[in-house]
């Protein structure tokens, strides 16, 4: 349970006794300055500056600090002034006392002295003694990047051979053969690939953009890439992806080593690329696979050792791990219980098995749905959803999203679908809600609740001899995890009718019987009686007519 943390603001003052002191501010326009804010700097002049281009911004405050010994008067105006460059152009402070320069992207006056920032950096202290210009014209010049950096232009952050127009009518840069952007700062081979990998129009400002955001924040990367890993064609998503070697060393099964070339299968998602499950179930080998749990505890348990490569690892992961999904047999892997196994970790999972049955509005396969499903295995409720989902795209966008399966004959949504794609998930919202997308509940449902523990790997001096990746710790490029059920018992949660078909007649039977005196007996005799009498009644009528 989860404790509440309550943080109180408090305002703490103190007064001593025999005393009483004043300290306020009180802020002032700029235009009840009494001296402007250039009177505290000296221009800059020199060959590449131009302090005409210095823009200021000026304000104050009134200033007291009066006590009982003294007078009250007219309190004094402290000046504030910001000073800066425009953003085509660079701010330089030079300091006569010392003869040096400073490149900032801004400087303050605190009625004190200069303080000067720098991009990542604390502002420094620049003195009193100041002189300011911005470095360079409006388009070109030279130019400090944000991590300090200084580059003849803004051209010539990639390439020295970039040229900067001063003609405003003409594009900032010219860029040379094999560079391309704004700034050339963009390969043009780069660009190809990408136009190869997620559509003709990929050089667009969007994913411009999205590389930038990249470039200047690496965490970006956690919700950028995965997005245009999922557009990529699947043939280069295959090849991206680890083969069966590069990922498992060993596996051991009930205290017996398995080949493991024989019990994975290779299974292709459209988010994860390849993936290799144990025990596959399918119609070529078993509907209940290959394997099944005869003994329950660790000693009868599924171990296996796999590898992973720190070289290729993505690099904003903090650290190397793999994701195992467990699940049961014929249902998609990402739709089980996901579990992070980590670098030099020897993990052991305990498993208990919940059953669920139903019987009333629910279905046995997916050859009774009235609607379309694409996911492999058996049916379940979450890929209904997602083929609704894919139908409803295909409708408004005439592709289907590359994150989810698709149709065979549906063509693969590319990058510059996104925003259609995004659209109709932002219209229509949650397809459960739809009142077309009709996904009745599995008849039978298995689910797996983990109970987790995790250690190091025992030390291992790893043999280097033809190591050349530096000889790195062996257990860090190994982990191992070990799977046993806790108890062959399963949880089956079972659903009954409450009244079934001879109960509700014996129930009937013997409330009439209690109420009226009848039976089941007695009501047909009634019936019958009943249509006699009709009969009759009707015959007879014809009769005397005749």
């Amino acid at each position: 349970m989860w404790g509440e943390l309550l943080i109180l603001p408090l305002l703490i003052t103190g007064i001593h006794a025999g005393e009483t002191s004043f300290v306020c501010v009180a802020p002032i326009s700029s235009t009840h300055l009494s001296f402007p804010c250039s009177d505290y700097y000296t221009n800059l002049v020199c060959a590449q500056s131009n302090p005409s281009l210095l823009q200021t911004t000026e304000q104050g405050t009134y200033s007291c600090a009066y006590d009982s010994m003294s007078s009250a008067g007219s309190p004094p105006i402290v000046p504030i002034c910001d000073i800066a460059c425009p953003s085509t152009s660079q701010l330089i402070a030079f300091i006569p006392d010392f003869g040096s320069q400073l490149y900032l992207t801004s400087a303050k006056f605190d009625s004190v002295t200069w303080k000067g920032q720098q991009p990542a950096s604390p502002d420094m202290d620049l003195g009193s003694n100041v002189q300011f210009g911005c470095l360079g014209t409006p388009r070109c010049g030279p130019y400090i990047d944000d991590k300090g950096v200084q580059w003849p232009t803004r051209c010539n952050m990639a390439t020295p051979t970039a040229t900067c127009s001063e003609d405003l009518a003409m594009p900032l840069c010219t860029c040379p053969a094999g560079y391309t952007g704004p700034t050339c700062t963009l390969l043009v081979s780069f660009l190809d690939k990408l136009r190869a990998w997620l559509g003709d129009d990929v050089a667009n400002n969007k994913l411009l953009e999205i590389i930038k955001t990249a470039q200047t924040s690496p965490a970006a990367l956690v919700d950028i890439l995965p997005l245009l890993f999922a557009f990529l064609p699947e043939n280069v998503k295959r090849s991206m992806s680890w083969n069966l070697d590069e990922l498992v060393d060993s596996i051991d099964y009930e205290l017996k080593e398995v080949d493991y070339t024989f019990a994975f299968t290779q299974v292709y998602d459209d988010q994860l690329g390849n993936c290799y499950t144990f025990n596959y179930a399918n119609k070529t080998n078993s509907f209940d696979g290959l394997y099944n749990t005869r003994f329950a505890g660790q000693s009868r348990d599924f171990s296996i050792m796999v590898k992973l490569d720190p070289g290729e690892q993505v690099s904003w992961i903090e650290s190397e791990a793999i994701s195992a999904y467990i699940h049961a047999p014929g249902v998609p892997a990402v739709q089980g219980a996901l579990y992070s196994l980590g670098a030099a970790a020897s993990d052991v999972i305990a498993l208990q098995k919940s059953i669920t049955h139903l019987i009333s509005d629910c279905i046995t396969s997916r050859s009774q749905l009235k609607q379309n499903y694409y996911e492999d295995g058996d049916y379940t409720r979450d890929g209904c959803y997602s083929a609704c989902l894919q139908d409803k795209v295909f409708e408004k966008c005439g592709c289907m999203n590359a994150r989810y399966k698709k149709a065979t004959t549906a063509s693969q949504c590319l990058f510059k679908d996104n925003d259609c794609i995004n659209n109709v998930s932002a219209t229509y919202g949650e397809p459960s809600n739809w009142k077309d997308c009709k996904c009745p509940q599995e008849c039978y449902r298995e689910v797996y609740t983990l109970a987790a523990t995790r250690a190091s790997l025992p030390y291992k001096i790893p043999n280097c001899a033809n190591d050349t990746d530096g000889c790195p710790d062996l257990s860090q490029r190994i982990a191992r995890l070990t799977i046993y059920m806790d108890t062959l018992e399963s949880q089956v949660y079972v659903e009954m009718e409450k009244m079934t078909l001879s109960t509700f007649l014996s129930q009937f039977g013997g409330q009439m019987g209690f109420l009226l005196g009848m039976s089941i007996v007695g009501i047909i005799e009634i019936f019958i009686l009943c249509t006699t009498l009709g009969k009759e009644q009707c015959c007879g009528s014809d009769k005397k007519k005749q």
